[in-house]
């Protein structure tokens, strides 16, 4: 490991350590502090680190409502300082009444975090409790398990469990891993219990399904290139033929049917026929395929259909509220499957659409059984919130900053990969996310790519963002590998040239870049540079280089 690669690890365990920290440490700590006077009225705060900076007085203000909302970081958003969106549909649909919302969200919590603020906030009198929780129910995020899961987790890895598995096939995904049902069960599992600690209280309860990016949003890590078929349909879909890249991807889902890639590039290509087919044909069968990428995606980081059909089930059988985010954000995106044009990353919206997701979230409780609880509803002023909230626009400045975060969050991932990988395998999710930048804004894009000078301008810092500008040494380079094959699949091999060539210079040792670059040098009409490149990366007898090599003619 060279001295970069040290580094770059080093960083990342730190980060590793601190998320620990604020997982784990934190989190044994109340989430709200009290101070006042004995006796007398008393000030409550929220007192985590990353939460939001609620605060409000108990004994509850007389005509007050108080909305408790907790979740991960898709809730943390919703909230604002000013102009707060839930708060304003809430006393726009409760006309004269004096409304708070404690926004308890905490970024990367999951369920089983949220249900202990949730039996903490229940001790503050709300009048309603909003739970949005789906995106973090994953092994990978549990940093520290309770004893229980420690068990459960040991036990799955155990011989006894192994021998199981194969005496009752039937309990799992036919031969795939058997988290994502446990995942599943262990959240259905904290949803009722949320359930029942709101109806113990006699607080009205609303759990949120969630939307995912789907379409501009691909599975994590690396795609099956040492699949010759797979490496011929993409070849094909480059080409433009997106038939007969559909039937080679049909193919490898058939071969592999819990393979998140498969599916994700099937619907790409169908996606991609769509215009000599028909947007209908490509409804019924890009989507199906969109929702099983995100299903078996190995991450484990987006709400799959399995999961919200979960969250609407446990709703209706523990009479909550149902607020159907996931169905909202379908019945506006193209073809029902929600992309970049809403959604930064795989599950944040951006902020102009809090107001559509608050008044969703207060449609939902004035169409369940709860709606008489609340007395008098405005529903046309309601409406009108529903219907300008779900065509929020951005300014071009706007928009600029929200693509701002999707290239941002591109980085962080391309820098993450760069610490476990060695060699230059490309991460698709990157170069998926740098490619809806582009889309939008190619000049801009490339104003800023041009030096490690020219992009620090663009650098944030805030928790999840960390210290990329102190860092850029160490993730330009993967940076710019995976903006390079970006532009080579658009057709580009120029300007994939151009930061292939940055990329080897500051990182050779990561030689699988080079057969990117080949493929690059062909298309730019380099035809011996590139079968000389092609030659010498065939003798590392590699079999995902030989089969992109034959796939594409080097």
């Amino acid at each position: 490991m060279g001295p970069l690669s040290i580094l770059l690890a080093a960083a990342v365990a730190a980060s590793a350590q601190d998320y620990r920290h604020y997982l784990c440490e934190e989190t044994r700590q109340p989430f709200f502090a009290e101070s006042g006077p004995a006796g007398g009225p008393r000030k409550v705060t929220a007192r985590r680190r990353l939460a939001n900076p609620v605060s409000f007085e108990m004994p509850k203000p007389v005509k007050t409502r108080r909305i408790l909302v907790v979740g991960e970081s898709v809730a943390a958003v919703l909230w604002e300082k000013d102009h707060d969106p839930l708060t304003e549909a809430a006393q726009a649909a409760w006309p004269g009444q004096r409304v708070e919302d404690v926004n308890a969200g905490m970024t990367a919590y999951n369920s089983r975090r949220i249900a202990q603020v949730l039996e903490e906030g229940l001790k503050y009198d709300p009048d309603l409790v909003v739970v949005l929780s789906g995106h973090n129910e994953t092994d990978a995020l549990e940093l520290c398990p309770s004893l229980g899961e420690r068990v459960e987790r040991d036990f799955r890895r155990s011989p006894v469990f192994r021998r199981l598995r194969e005496a009752f096939p039937g309990k799992r995904a036919r031969g795939v891993q058997y988290d994502p049902q446990v995942s599943l069960a262990r959240h259905e599992f904290e949803l009722r219990r949320m359930a029942r600690l709101a109806r113990e209280r006699g607080v009205p309860l609303v759990l949120a399904t969630l939307p995912a990016n789907e379409r501009d949003y691909s599975p994590g890590g690396e795609a099956p290139w040492q699949d010759a078929g797979f490496a011929r349909a993409a070849a094909a879909f480059e080409h433009g033929d997106f038939g007969a890249a559909a039937r080679g991807f049909e193919r490898r889902v058939e071969s592999a049917p819990f393979d998140p890639m498969a599916h994700w590039f099937l619907a790409r290509a169908f996606d991609a026929e769509a215009p000599t087919r028909g947007a209908e044909g490509s409804a019924a069968q890009a989507r199906p395929h969109y929702e099983e990428a995100a299903r078996w995606d190995g991450r484990g980081d987006r709400a799959s259909d399995d999961r919200d059909a979960m969250i609407r089930r446990v709703a209706k059988e523990e009479g909550a509220a149902v607020a159907d985010l996931d169905e909202a954000f379908r019945k506006d995106a193209p073809d029902g499957a929600p992309g970049g044009e809403r959604i930064a990353d795989g599950v944040h919206w951006y902020r102009r659409f809090n107001t559509y997701v608050a008044a969703v979230i207060l449609d939902a409780v004035e169409h369940s059984t709860f709606s008489a609880h609340f007395g008098a509803w405005d529903s046309k002023a309601l409406a009108a919130r529903l219907e300008r909230g779900a065509r929020a626009k951005a300014t071009a400045p706007e928009r600029r900053e929200e693509l701002k975060k999707v290239l941002l969050y591109g980085i962080r991932q391309a820098s993450y990969w760069g610490g476990t990988d060695q060699e230059g395998r490309l991460n698709e999710l990157p170069v998926t996310l740098f490619d809806r930048v582009d889309l939008e804004a190619r000049g801009w894009l490339l104003e800023i790519s041009a030096s490690t000078a020219a992009m620090r301008p663009q650098l944030v810092k805030n928790y999840w963002v960390q210290d990329l500008e102190q860092e850029e040494e160490l993730w330009w380079p993967i940076y710019s590998a995976h903006l390079a094959e970006m532009y080579r699949r658009k057709g580009e091999p120029r300007l994939a040239l151009r930061f292939f060539d940055e990329a080897l210079r500051l990182s050779p040792q990561r030689w699988r870049w080079r057969l990117w670059r080949a493929l690059a040098l062909k298309a730019a009409g380099r035809a011996g540079e590139a079968r000389a490149e092609a030659l010498s990366l065939k003798a590392r007898r590699d079999s995902a280089v030989d089969a992109v090599a034959r796939a594409y003619g080097l």
